[in-house]
């Protein structure tokens, strides 16, 4: 079971990376085509000073890419030790390989303790957190996209 979630965790890892990643390029191809346009700057959504939109957007840009990078550590840790071969609790008597078979799951190396293999769960919280803060990121985007795209701002239009 540590061997699965550890498992599908890297992979959910590597796909919101790639997405947000997406996000990151549609972000700077906007930004690319407004670069001389102005709009008011605002802060507590006070008027403050203006600033360029493509400045705004790339301001999303910036915490998706450290989100990515976030991803990109957590994975380095994540790939450090498979729990595969530590059986339910102290390894397995079945003459298993388990470096042989961390490496075929991209993994460096195996769990150097069976038990701390089996029981080990701080990266799932780990990446618990990276998701949450992930989350914050992206929902920061869709409420300015929602006050953009109202009638009192009307800086945006949604299809």
């Amino acid at each position: 079971m540590a061997t699965l979630l550890k498992s599908y965790l890297r992979d959910q890892g590597r796909a919101i990376s790639i997405l947000l990643l997406d996000l990151v390029d549609a972000l700077a191809a906007r930004a690319g085509e407004h670069l001389e346009v102005a709009m008011p700057g605002r802060t507590h959504l006070q008027h403050a000073q203006p600033v360029l939109l493509s400045h705004h957007l790339l301001a999303h840009a910036w915490p998706l890419l450290r989100d990515v990078d976030r991803l990109h550590d957590w994975e380095t840790r994540a790939a450090a030790d498979s729990p595969y071969g530590s059986g339910a609790l102290a390894g397995s008597s079945l003459g298993l390989d388990p470096q042989a078979v961390a490496r075929e799951l991209g993994y460096s190396d195996s769990s150097a303790n069976s038990i701390d293999g089996t029981a080990a769960r701080d990266f799932v919280a780990e990446f618990c957190f990276v998701a949450a803060m992930t989350g914050v990121d992206l929902s920061r985007i869709a409420e300015e996209v929602m006050i953009w795209t109202t009638a009192e701002f009307g800086f945006a239009r949604l299809d």
